[in-house]
């Protein structure tokens, strides 16, 4: 029996110390990681974006490369992409957590970075509590502590509500965008683009670029909405490595602006064609970097941004007398020992707005108000503005005209870098306008109209005259309806933009129908409705729904989706068939043929949609060509038109325009003329602006039908065909 058991202690002896073995080996291999060994030692440097890139092909290599993914998370920390960090910190298994002593510090950190103030304290106090020994983080998470405690002050002491909303794709990109300076009637934005692309995770394997800065001007257009930007080619850039170039102010009427070019502050005229740079600012300049200014009062006052002996960033005052700025002298009331920056004073010239990073700030640059003492003659204590404006990041450039503002910030939920941001001093709007009869254009009273914002409602009826008014979110998506009676006349789904002109304020009549009305006694209303989905995960998109006439391929209504990625539309007019188009930001735009069968009043239109990515393609509606020509016919161009606004949109993809043919008649001839049409096409699409090293031509003849070829219905016409392929 001894025997036995002696014999079985060794048996598991032996086992233990084979498994032990086993996994000091596997920890070993894991640890001696080209890759991860690789990125240890640039982590060690604080390069941080090229240890991320070591860590992420560790991680390619091991998936269950803990440690890997914990110093990946580190990295996006120190990069500023919490997303990721967090992504990543998640990734790591409760019970291995224990092996990493900072790990609560570093989770933190990332909701910190969340603007989750009290999820960051929570963890922090478990990591200074810890009984983990000295921590690494020690100091570091007892100011974090502090930054939390002024940030959940700041939230709770807000008294006025604002609103702040990112500008569009179209002004907003993964480069940097800063340095935003708008026109006293804010329609028209000036701001500097750094060209370099700050989407890391997607761009982790590439080289650095170098950074160019470049001038960009956008204007306000229908709609209100903004045009895409359009560089400044002959504006004052960035001349010289060392320093930025920024734009700080417009003045005398935007004939004149004033940069920051070489640490140095000058004014450049505007001569209708070109930019000139004049000379530097006598009296501001010093051989040390003056970064940002404003002037105001007649031109006769100017608020600077200066480098101290201490090498800080603090805000001084000038006054010019005899075509020289005299006496600068630091503003000491408003100056911390951080940084300060980016000065604006409003109109009155009472009011200045500037950005610190001491004086109380939640983290990075925040943005702060002071109000000018006439009685003393200085001005008065800043004040921080709070969130939504300020977040845990930089948030500067910061300017105001009214109730409508403007910054920019590097926050969390951007698309790369600094991104350019509205703030409004409101968050409701009052919306009026008269409902009418479309086709006697007579005034419709007693409608009610209903407004549903996140499942709430807020009505409003038309009066004697038509009138109706409701006061709206306008930062929210509405779904709109207007009834007669019980009956639904007419329904929408609609996104408010602001009118810089009266910001408060914003007018919209409905028009409903006579076919609507008379059908009150008689069969219900008619509807096509439908839903987009992402082709994949089926997952439901936020879309641009077109109702389009299949006849003159003109667009009949438009609406956007809902929240559940749903659409309809109310048919007055019943056609035969109908065209419905979809279109979702980073997807290929889908249609679909809808026929009105008889005794179905309510058709269903579900579109799927593709995601931009390599090999993806889509066939073009209504391309023709002349017979045995590669002559576009006019009915073409719509469809044209659209892929040239998709590529636009899409600046960035590369593509190839591929021309088929069904199998009658002779294949070189065939695969000749496919090539000369798809050349045709991508001549038109260069002639509107494409550049032609993001698009080529390929002609396949008839090697790939899509449908069969011994029937013409359904078969060789399907074969005929223009496509466009996703290359990169």
């Amino acid at each position: 029996m001894f025997n036995h058991k002696l014999h079985f202690a060794k048996l598991f002896i032996v086992l233990f110390l084979s498994l032990f073995s086993a996994m000091f080996l596997q920890a070993q291999t894991a640890k001696k990681n080209p890759y991860f060994l690789e990125g240890e030692r640039f982590f060690k440097e604080k390069k941080y974006a090229n240890a991320l890139t070591q860590f992420e092909l560790a991680i390619e290599a091991d998936k269950t490369h803990t440690e890997a993914f914990y110093y990946a998370a580190i990295c996006y920390s120190y990069l500023g992409i919490p997303e990721s960090a967090f992504e990543y910190l998640k990734s790591i298994g409760t019970g291995k957590i224990a092996q990493f002593k900072d790990y609560d510090y570093w989770y933190a950190q990332t909701a910190y970075q969340f603007a989750d103030f009290t999820i960051a304290q929570e963890y922090l106090n478990r990591y200074l509590k810890g009984g983990l020994g000295i921590k690494k983080y020690q100091k570091e998470a007892q100011e974090l502590n502090k930054l939390c405690e002024v940030a959940k002050f700041a939230k709770d002491s807000l008294t006025q509500r604002f609103v702040v909303e990112a500008f569009n794709e179209q002004i907003n990109s993964s480069a940097s965008e800063f340095g935003i300076v708008v026109t006293k009637d804010t329609k028209r934005i000036f701001f500097n683009r750094q060209n370099q692309d700050f989407n890391l995770k997607a761009e982790g394997k590439s080289k650095e670029k170098e950074t160019n800065i470049q001038l960009y001007v956008s204007d306000i257009g229908k709609n209100d909405i903004w045009a895409s930007p359009l560089p400044q080619t002959n504006a004052p850039q960035k001349d010289n490595a060392q320093y930025e170039q920024k734009v700080c102010q417009l003045i005398e009427d935007n004939k004149k602006i004033l940069v920051c070019q070489q640490g140095d502050l000058k004014i450049a005229d505007w001569t209708g064609n070109d930019w000139k740079v004049g000379a530097n600012l006598e009296g501001i300049n010093t051989s040390k970097t003056e970064s940002y200014g404003f002037i105001y009062a007649n031109n006769q006052q100017i608020i600077f941004t200066a480098e101290t002996a201490k090498g800080d960033l603090d805000l001084f005052s000038a006054t010019l007398r005899e075509g020289r700025w005299e006496n600068p002298q630091p503003i000491s009331a408003l100056n911390s020992p951080l940084d300060e920056n980016t000065p604006f004073v409003s109109n009155d010239g009472k009011t200045l707005f500037f950005s610190s990073k001491g004086n109380g700030s939640m983290g990075g640059y925040d943005v702060f108000k002071s109000v000018f003492d006439s009685l003393n003659q200085k001005w008065g204590k800043p004040t921080n503005l709070g969130l939504p404006i300020n977040s845990v990041s930089d948030d500067w450039y910061f300017s105001m005209f009214g109730e409508l503002g403007f910054f920019a910030s590097d926050r969390t939920g951007g698309m790369g870098g600094n991104d350019l941001y509205r703030v409004y001093a409101f968050d409701r709007v009052r919306m009026s306008g008269k409902v009418y009869n479309r086709t006697s254009n007579q005034v419709v009273p007693n409608c009610l109209l209903k407004f549903v914002i996140d499942g709430k409602i807020i009505e409003s009826v038309s009066e004697e005259n038509g009138n109706y008014k409701a006061d709206l979110p306008f930062h929210k998506p509405l779904e709109v309806k207007v009834y007669s009676g019980e009956r639904i006349m007419y329904e929408e789904n609609l996104k408010l933009n602001i009118n810089p002109r009266r910001p408060r304020y914003l007018n919209r009549n409905y028009y409903i129908d006579d076919a609507v009305i008379s059908a009150a006694g008689g069969s219900a209303a008619s509807y096509l409705s439908g839903a987009v989905k992402d082709r994949k995960t089926q997952k439901m998109l936020s879309a641009v729904v077109k109702l389009i006439d299949v006849n003159t391929n003109k667009v009949i209504k438009a609406t956007s989706t809902d929240i559940n990625g749903r659409f309809n539309f109310f048919l007055t007019e019943k056609a035969e068939k109908y065209i419905v188009e979809a279109n979702s930001k980073g997807y290929i735009y889908e249609y679909v043929d809808v026929k009105m069968a008889s005794g179905e009043p309510n058709p269903k239109a579900d579109l799927a949609l593709s995601i931009i990515e390599p090999n993806a393609r889509f066939t073009l509606r209504n391309i023709t060509f002349e017979t045995n020509s590669d002559v576009l016919q006019l009915s073409s161009l719509t469809e044209l038109d659209k892929v040239f606004d998709f590529m636009t949109e899409n600046n960035k993809i590369k593509v190839e325009i591929s021309g088929h043919t069904d199998n009658v008649g002779n294949n070189s001839f065939n695969t000749e003329l496919s090539e000369r049409r798809a050349a045709s096409v991508v001549r038109y699409l260069t002639g509107k602006g494409v550049t032609t090293n993001r698009i080529t031509a390929k002609g396949y003849g008839s090697t790939r039908p899509v449908a069969s070829n011994e029937v013409e219905k359904g078969g060789r016409e399907l074969n005929r065909r223009i496509e466009v392929m996703i290359v990169e």
